[in-house]
């Protein structure tokens, strides 16, 4: 089953894009890595964060906010 189906608007994907295709045991892309990861824009992730998970509430079930039950 895809997690996007599963979790509905609790689900959120931080994916940068890579400049390239990188295979897992390439050590030499460490630096590149990790400048990607600096240069990547976490807006949407850190509104994402603030939205779902900073107030004491539990973020809703997909059901409740669409008012299904």
């Amino acid at each position: 089953m895809n997690v996007k189906l599963l979790l509905g608007s609790n689900y959120h994907r931080l994916d940068p894009e890579l400049p390239w295709r990188i295979t897992i045991e390439d050590k030499n892309a460490i630096k590149e890595l990790v400048q990607v990861a600096m240069d990547a824009n976490l807006d949407d992730t850190v509104d994402y964060l603030r939205d779902r998970w900073s107030s004491s509430d539990p973020p809703p079930l997909d059901s409740e906010e669409s008012g299904r039950r």
